[in-house]
């Protein structure tokens, strides 16, 4: 009977955190509600793109509000409507400042997940020029 590690004992299965997880980084973000929450890194172009989904859903319900506001010739709620629609317009030029901003610090932090057209890929022939666009494999044009 020779002694063996037990299970528990195995180096290859030592306790402690994964190592993806011990390298994530996290980043407050603040949603179009004014709710405050803490993002991985590698999630935080995700949030962003929702947020500004969700404020470009909202504006767009209220257009289509003030359109039917001034179809009906309801003045006192199309003006109403027309200050929500900057509010919302204003709320939307942030969210998607936040969004490249968002792109720009995953890039610079070298996180591959959630910028895939940052992703390395085969070098380009001299005579093209390569193109990368963010959610998008590189192309090269001449």
């Amino acid at each position: 009977y020779a002694p063996a590690y037990a299970p528990a004992y195995a180096p290859a299965y030592a306790p402690g955190p994964a190592a993806a997880a011990a390298a994530t980084h996290y980043v407050k973000v603040v949603d179009a509600g004014g709710t405050t929450k803490y993002v991985a890194m590698d999630k935080l172009v995700a949030e962003a793109k929702d947020v500004v989904a969700e404020l470009k859903t909202t504006l767009l319900k209220k257009l289509d509000d003030m359109r039917a506001a001034a179809e009906s010739g309801d003045a006192k709620a199309y003006a109403g409507l027309k200050t929500q629609v900057a509010e919302a317009k204003s709320k939307l030029s942030v969210a998607e400042t936040n969004l490249a901003d968002a792109y720009a610090l995953v890039t610079k932090h070298g996180y591959q997940g959630a910028a895939p057209g940052a992703a390395p890929g085969a070098a380009a022939p001299p005579k093209f020029v390569q193109v990368t666009v963010p959610g998008k494999p590189p192309t090269y044009v001449p």
